[in-house]
Formats: structure tokens, sequence, C-alpha cells
């Protein structure tokens, strides 16, 4: 994960957690949507207006940013094959949240 900057200069670690949010709710069977976009954008650097620009366009490298997307992608629960995940640079990163936006809940 990465770090942020304090309003006094200190560092300070951000966590998927962070990222991501945790919640006292019951799973979805699916990833769904919202938490698609909102994987997708982030190991992206980008905001949901993004989703119709190419990963290229967007400054992701292949592997990274596939594995940054599977990790987060588990992180909740849910399980994907990496090579499911979308890494090509013509790709969209509407492709991406399309991909793994129906990713079952782990068993």
């Amino acid at each position: 994960m990465g770090t942020k900057k304090s309003t006094k200069g200190t560092l300070h670690r951000v966590t998927l957690d962070h990222v991501l949010g945790t919640s006292d709710a019951p799973p979805l069977p699916t990833l769904g949507h919202q938490a698609a976009v909102l994987i997708a954008t982030n190991c992206a650097g980008a905001s949901p207006s993004g989703l119709g620009k190419t990963l290229s366009s967007l400054g992701c490298a292949g592997i990274p940013f596939q594995m940054c997307v599977y990790g987060s992608v588990t992180h909740r629960g849910y399980k994907i094959d990496p090579k499911d995940i979308p890494d090509s640079p013509d790709n969209l990163l509407y492709d991406v949240v399309k991909a793994i936006e129906n990713s079952p809940l782990e068993a």
C-alpha cells in the first residue's frame, strides 16, 4: 500500500481497509459494481470519470496493475483467477470493472 501525508507532514500508512472500507453487513454473493469500480479506479490511480480510458492512457503497467486488482478482490473475500483480469494496454478501465464485478464470494 502507499502512504499519505497529514497536514503536519507526517506520513501515515494507507491500508486496503482505508481504501475499500470495512463493513459489518453480510457479504454479497458477488463483488458487485460499486466495489469493482472502487478497486479498479484505486489500482489505476484514477477517478470513476476515467472508466472510459485505456489502461495505457492511465499509465497502468500490466502485471502490477493486474496483481493490485487481484489482491484487492481476494482481500474482500471474493475469488477470481488473475488471468481473467484484463491487463492489455488497449483495455478500458471499464473492462476491468466488468470482469471483476461478478466475482463470487469465496466459499
